[in-house]
């Protein structure tokens, strides 16, 4: 399940290249999900289930899911808590979540950061996470958290391209620096509750 995929273009890709496997795209907007079909039809793939639903309210069964994955999506979820814990309640014993390409940062860089992503996209409220504390949620929730920094190059020009060059050869500044992320949170195969 792709987790607020907007248009579902990445759900549709994956449904192409795993044909056999039963791939449900959702998005809080009911009308970027109806732009599924454009991507069905340029794919040449077509999704099993397409729902309108936010993040932290999904409307599947306890441990119906063996992987979540959101790309580039999850800096735009403004419950963290709940989302993570109905990621929890989702996903199948032994299940993946992964958030794909996030922007991160830490605690005292967050208001910097902040500004800087919605001054660059007004007309769009943006997010960046600060990767302690989404590991902590993720925790909190009951699933295991891994961090994996991933500071692309990739459409980045100019002093952006110089930066996250900087990031790529000084490894020890993505942890100090806004940067990029991706979260690989699992879900336990066998309860730990009481």
């Amino acid at each position: 399940m792709e987790l607020g995929g907007g248009q579902l273009w990445a759900s549709v890709l994956t449904k192409n290249y795993y044909s056999k496997a039963f791939v449900t795209g959702t998005d809080l907007s009911e009308d970027a999900i109806s732009s599924a079909r454009m991507w069905e039809e340029l794919f040449a793939a077509k999704l099993d289930e397409a729902k309108a639903c936010a993040s932290e309210s999904l409307p599947f069964p306890d441990s119906s899911i063996d992987l979540i994955f959101v790309f580039q999506g999850a800096h735009h979820f403004g419950r963290h808590r709940s989302t993570l814990m109905e990621i929890n309640r989702v996903l199948s014993p032994g299940g993946t979540a992964l958030y794909l390409h996030e922007p991160i940062c830490r605690q005292y860089l967050h208001k910097a950061a902040y500004r800087r992503v919605n001054r660059k996209r007004p007309d769009v409220n943006e997010d960046v996470l600060i990767y302690k504390k989404i590991k902590e949620l993720g925790e909190d929730a009951g699933l295991s958290v891994e961090v994996r920094f991933a500071p692309s190059l990739t459409d980045r020009q100019g002093v952006p391209a110089i930066y996250y060059y900087g990031l790529n050869k000084l490894p020890f500044l993505q942890y100090v620096l806004p940067c990029c992320a991706d979260f690989i949170f699992r879900k336990p195969r066998v309860s730990t509750a009481a």
